[in-house]
């Protein structure tokens, strides 16, 4: 009796599994799909109560893609119908028009028995394709003025603030005045700008598209200046005047915020440095011979300066910017290398990003970046070590140094220079980290160490080219970020250069890139 049981119970159960196990597969499927209609409608209600807004949409096959304020995308893919106004203000159903006119209230969007739409109980004459919607399924969305209207398949309805961008901009007492080559700078106040971009005109040309605008007018005259902010809802805009006044600057530098030479025959001399001089004495002295276009030093690879002037150089695109000046002359070129920044934070330092004018061997495989060396102070009691093939070189172990290339070596002194060649200011060790430029362009043409030459690099240096030769001239197209791309500069407040290469040339001396001011191509 017992075998019989187990054996009908078997029998039972197999029966039950074979009807059934389609149905039940069906059943999971149900639930899911449900789950899925219900994570729809608790995202809306979610976003609802955190107060979100709809920034744009999207619609591909019968499906959408709503972006909230938060970025979220809810993707809606149940093929509702979508309501939208028209310009006669009646109601559009995928674009086809209802002829039934918009109430100033939200609407009671429905499907009649017959299977039409209707619209706050009016029949809109256009069948829904859907037969059959799940209580959670949306039905419909409906794009009003200011709100987006979910229509759920139970008759529930969930309304998010639709809405584009409101602009505001403050115009100050007398108006928007600013100074030529100086910077623009006007933020406005937008409300519902999640997800808007942003474009400022004047006429037809495009000179902003971030929140906050910085421009610089090269010359003076009322502009009328235009905000337009835009997401995929709509967009706001004002129009403003700009009023740029005529002002006359100095064509040089007017400040120094930095000066650190390297090692260097002329350090302690161009600029002269006297005992108890720090770091700020000598960026004062540096000030003073730039701004009077007199020289400056830089030493050798990696000296620099940093240089500042009373008003933006403006980029010109396609033209050369500014010249910086130096003493290079046929057959002998000091490169240095060029950096720019512009005053992006407004507090008249050179504390934002800089970029690399990229000149002729920017790219060259023999160039290093990010090339580091150490200089360490010498003992001023240390025996010299001459060389007797060259007597003008007085001590061929004077400063040593190492650098990241795992090379090491000394910087020479000569018998035309006496003084310390180490910047007195600083510590017992100094280093300088930058782009270097190939030391092969550096050599003895003679052969017996009487005529040393630097051949100048094609394009894009300091010192390189002579002041009046074309090649000596900067544009500012050249500017790369850190990572070697392209930038687009409208201008510039700050020049930064360095010495690009470490080699010598015999009783000539280190390479060592002098400065000897400014000029601003534009004035």
């Amino acid at each position: 009796m017992k075998k019989q049981l187990c054996l009908f119970v078997a029998v039972i159960t197999l029966v039950f599994s074979g009807c059934y196990k389609g149905d039940i597969d069906d059943l999971k499927d149900d639930v899911n799909k449900l789950k899925e209609q219900m994570a729809k409608y608790e995202s809306l209600l979610t976003a609802m109560n955190n107060r979100l807004y709809i920034t744009s949409y999207t619609s591909e096959n019968g499906k959408y893609n709503i972006t909230l304020s938060d970025g979220t995308v809810l993707n809606v893919s149940d093929k509702p119908a979508f309501f939208s106004v028209s310009t006669t203000n009646t109601w559009l159903i995928d674009n086809v028009d209802t002829k039934v006119a918009v109430a100033a209230t939200s609407p009671l969007i429905t499907i009649g028995t017959t299977g039409n739409w209707f619209i706050d109980g009016k029949d809109a004459g256009i069948k829904s394709t859907i037969t059959n919607p799940s209580a959670f399924g949306i039905v419909a969305i409906a794009q009003l003025k200011e709100t987006m209207l979910f229509v759920f398949g139970d008759g529930k309805t969930i309304q998010l603030k639709s809405l584009s961008p409101e602009v505001k901009i403050t115009v100050p007492a007398g108006g928007f005045n600013f100074d030529q080559f100086r910077w623009v700078r006007i933020t406005p106040d937008v409300e519902y700008d999640d997800n808007a971009t942003y474009t400022w005109t004047v006429g037809n040309d495009t000179i902003g598209t971030t929140k906050q605008l910085m421009h610089i007018f090269a010359a003076p005259g009322a502009y009328g200046v235009r905000l337009t902010v835009k997401n995929g809802i709509g967009q706001g805009f004002q129009e403003i005047v700009v009023t740029v006044k005529q002002k006359a600057y100095s064509n040089a530098v007017t400040k120094v915020f930095e000066y650190f030479p390297a090692p260097g025959q002329f350090i302690n001399e161009l600029p002269g440095y006297v005992e108890g001089d720090n770091a700020a004495a000598m960026a004062l002295k540096a000030e003073k011979a730039l701004s009077g276009n007199s020289m400056i030093c830089l030493g050798g690879f990696g000296g620099y300066v940093v240089m500042g002037f009373d008003h933006t150089i403006i980029n010109q695109p396609g033209k050369p910017s500014f010249l910086v000046k130096g003493n290079a002359f046929a057959n002998w070129a000091e490169a240095g290398v060029i950096s720019v920044s512009y005053d992006a934070n407004g507090n008249g330092l050179p504390d934002d990003e800089w970029f690399e004018i990229a000149g002729s061997e920017y790219n060259n495989p023999r160039t290093v970046k990010n090339y580091t060396i150490t200089y360490f102070k010498p003992d001023p009691n240390k025996n010299p070590t001459p060389n007797d093939e060259y007597p003008y070189l007085n001590d061929t172990t004077y400063i040593r140094w190492k650098d990241n290339q795992g090379k090491s070596g000394y910087l020479s002194k000569n018998s035309f220079h006496s003084q310390s060649y180490y910047p007195l200011w600083k510590g017992d060790s100094i280093s300088f980290t930058g782009t270097k430029l190939t030391d092969a362009t550096v050599y003895d043409k003679s052969g017996t160490g009487t005529y040393f030459v630097s051949e100048a690099f094609e394009f894009g240096y300091a010192d390189n080219w002579s002041n009046t030769d074309e090649k000596a001239k900067i544009k500012l197209d050249w500017a790369v970020d850190k990572n070697g791309k392209p930038v687009k500069l409208k201008g510039i407040d700050f020049i930064k250069v360095h010495t690009g290469q470490r080699a010598e040339g015999g009783w000539l001396g280190e390479i060592s890139t002098e400065v000897a001011g400014v000029t601003d191509l534009n004035l």
